[in-house]
């Protein structure tokens, strides 16, 4: 008989906490329209891509040999940095002082003023430990460079492509912040005259902006 009830109020009660527990999944399902739910899916799909990816505002300066002396240059660039580490860049670099040096052309050298520099430029990077506030950086650059020189017989205005691969260490400043300095190789490819042979680059760069 009591075996009887019990199995009669178990028959009874399901259906209802079955329903019960639908109604409830309907209710959280329904607790926020569409449009307000796809929102708050935007949201937090904008804010991890946010949080991975950075852009920044770098200014460097570099120095540079030319001829025979070396010669400061600066450079703009605009980049985007991903998770911190891989950056993707492009900007220019110019000089910023006339600069008297010895050229040399075929095989006569001639003591002329290098009137400007300047060179667009693309490339990439990679920071390791960039969580750290010392960490290192390699980064290659490929770009293209214009030069006018001149003397009391002559004026040259000319250009040549270059590759630059970069070994640095950059220190994390603050937030916003971030400086590098390195060194880098300057391969300059074939070219009619160039007005500097391939050397060492001395560079420094101060990054603002959101890592």
């Amino acid at each position: 008989m009591l075996k009887g009830k019990i199995l009669f109020s178990i028959i009874t009660l399901l259906p209802l906490s079955l329903n019960a527990i639908e109604i409830e999944a309907h209710e959280i399902d329904t607790a926020y329209p569409a449009d307000i739910r796809q929102n708050v899916i935007n949201v937090n799909s904008y804010q991890d891509f946010d949080k991975n990816v950075g852009y920044y505002l770098d200014q460097g300066l570099y120095v540079s040999k030319f001829g025979n002396k070396y010669t400061p240059l600066l450079s703009t660039q605009l980049g985007i940095i991903l998770n911190n580490s891989f950056s993707i860049f492009s900007g220019i670099q110019y000089s910023i002082t006339k600069t008297s040096i010895e050229y040399q052309i075929e095989e006569t050298t001639e003591s002329v003023i290098m009137n400007h520099y300047s060179s667009f430029n693309a490339g990439i990077g990679y920071s390791f430990f960039g969580e750290y506030f010392i960490h290192p950086k390699l980064r290659a650059t490929f770009g293209r460079a214009y030069f006018e020189i001149e003397n009391d017989e002559f004026k040259l205005i000319n250009n040549f492509d270059y590759f630059s691969p970069a070994i640095s260490a950059e220190i994390n400043l603050w937030k916003y912040a971030t400086l590098e300095f390195g060194i880098q190789y300057r391969y300059i490819f074939k070219a009619s005259q160039k007005v500097s042979d391939n050397n060492v680059e001395y560079m420094f760069h101060l990054f603002i902006g959101n890592f």
